[in-house]
C-alpha cells in the first residue's frame, strides 16, 4: 500500500500575510475571526491571495508500502509513526522551500531508533535505546524549481549513528520520533535550506 500526500504551502503562507497585514495596519486579527476593520482585511486578503496563489511551494510525500519497512511500530504505533513522518516531512520541505519550488519525497523503508523488547514487559511496548539501534530512514527524492527544472536530486540512505549523543533534546522534547525528527532536521538544513540559500545568492 501506498500513502500519498501533498501539501501546498499557499494556504500556511496567506494566512501568515494576513496576520502580518493586519498587525502593520494596526488592525487587531485572530484566526478564524474577523479583523475588526473589515475592509483593510478585505484589502489585504484580495492582495495575499493573487501574490499566494501566483507561485506557491509544494512538497508531495510517498510512502511506499509502509508495511513492509523494518521497523515503524507495532498495532496503534505503526500508523501514529507513519502519520508523525508524514507530517515532519512535509513541514520540513515547507521550511525550506522558496515560493514556486516543488519538493517530491518517497519514502522507501525506516527503521526507527531504538527496538521494541516488549519481553520485559508483556503485553506492553517497551522501546529500548541502544549503541547499535540508530535511527534510518531511505528515501527518493526530487526538487525542482518554478520553471520545472531539477535543482536536485537523489537516491539517500539517511543515518545517525551518534543518535544517543541527543539524549537531552530528545527527553525535553514531548514529540514522538525525536531521534528521527532530529536526524531529519538535519538533512534538511544541509541539503535543502543552505542549499537554497547558496542557490540564491549564487543568481543575486
Amino acid at each position: 500500500m501506498r500513502i500519498s500526500s501533498i501539501l501546498s504551502t499557499s494556504h500556511s503562507n496567506y494566512l501568515s500575510r494576513i496576520r502580518l497585514s493586519c498587525n502593520f495596519l494596526g488592525v487587531s486579527c485572530l484566526l478564524g475571526r474577523s479583523c475588526l476593520t473589515h475592509t483593510a482585511l478585505m484589502a489585504v486578503a484580495f492582495s495575499a491571495a493573487l501574490s499566494t496563489f501566483a507561485a506557491h511551494a509544494e512538497v508531495a510525500v510517498t510512502l511506499d508500502n509502509p508495511e513492509n519497512y523494518t521497523d515503524i511500530g507495532t498495532g496503534a504505533d505503526n500508523q501514529r509513526n507513519t502519520a508523525t513522518l508524514e507530517r515532519y516531512f512535509k513541514e520540513e520541505g515547507g521550511r525550506c522551500l522558496r515560493e514556486g519550488q516543488q519538493l517530491n519525497i518517497e519514502v522507501l523503508n525506516v527503521d526507527l531508533a531504538g527496538y521494541n523488547e516488549w519481553w520485559h514487559h508483556p503485553g506492553q511496548d517497551l522501546r529500548v535505546m541502544r549503541d547499535a539501534t540508530w535511527p534510518r530512514i531511505e528515501l527518493k527524492y526530487s526538487w525542482r524549481d518554478s520553471g520545472g527544472a531539477v535543482l536536485n536530486e537523489g537516491h539517500e540512505h539517511l543515518a545517525d549513528v551518534n543518535y544517543l549523543l541527543h539524549n537531552s533534546i530528545a527527553h525535553n522534547n514531548r514529540d514522538s520520533l525525536p531521534y528521527e525528527k532530529i536526524m531529519l532536521h538535519d538533512w534538511f538544513e544541509k541539503n535543502l535550506c543552505r542549499a537554497n540559500e547558496q542557490h540564491v545568492s549564487a543568481n543575486q
